[in-house]
């Protein structure tokens, strides 16, 4: 089997996170795209919400494709979340498959930073989305041998957004159908999500 994964904090999950798992799964021919909300990232600061609410809130952006999975892999094992061990995890428990990891070429960039960025590389492909003012090429030639060979690009026609942004339009009460799908907007509503009275609290969390 041919499997991608989409790792990342997914504070909110948004119409971007969904069209780089779409254009991959498509572009490489994917079986499966697994998406994995993160515990911590250790390149980010705090989530605004909990673990539990961002698994849940994957779960409802990814819920009408069959292609799709959600794993709690990274949150169950609580601490930093490093994608190196994410995938000898999921490569103990699918041990004849083949792994795409999907991300933007901001990313893509400095994956060197990564822990055991080299070890990571001899397990996977890097299904690279190319963000403006990047190009492929441009990206693919900044990095060393090891990582270029592994790069695949995904093209997709979606433009640049930040959660960053989603976050303080929700705070404004700034319409977002266009940035998140129906169901992760009436769960944000239900649970009164990114408000600024609860961000703090939910930094705690």
């Amino acid at each position: 089997m041919k499997i991608g994964i989409l790792g990342g904090t997914f504070d909110p999950p948004h119409i971007v996170h969904r069209a780089m798992a779409d254009s991959a799964l498509e572009q490489l021919g994917l079986d499966e795209v697994i998406w994995v909300p993160a515990f911590s990232n250790p390149l980010k600061g705090d989530a605004f919400t909990t673990p539990g609410q961002r698994l849940e809130m994957v779960r409802l952006a990814t819920e009408d494709e069959s292609k799709f999975s959600v794993s709690d892999v990274e949150i169950s094992r609580t601490g930093p979340s490093y994608m190196v061990e994410t995938v000898e995890e999921l490569a103990l428990i699918r041990p004849s498959a083949k792994w795409w990891l999907i991300l933007g070429s901001d990313s893509m960039k400095r994956i060197q930073d990564w822990r055991h960025a080299e070890r990571l590389a001899r397990m996977v492909r890097f299904a690279v989305i190319v963000r403006p003012p990047d190009r492929f090429a441009g990206v693919r030639a900044g990095l060393p041998r090891l990582f270029a060979d592994q790069m695949d690009e995904v093209k997709t026609k979606v433009s640049l957004l930040a959660s960053t942004h989603i976050r303080a339009d929700i705070r404004t009460g700034t319409d977002c159908s266009t940035s998140l799908s129906e169901p992760v907007s009436e769960y944000i509503r239900e649970k009164g999500l990114y408000q600024p009275v609860r961000a703090e609290e939910e930094r705690k969390d």
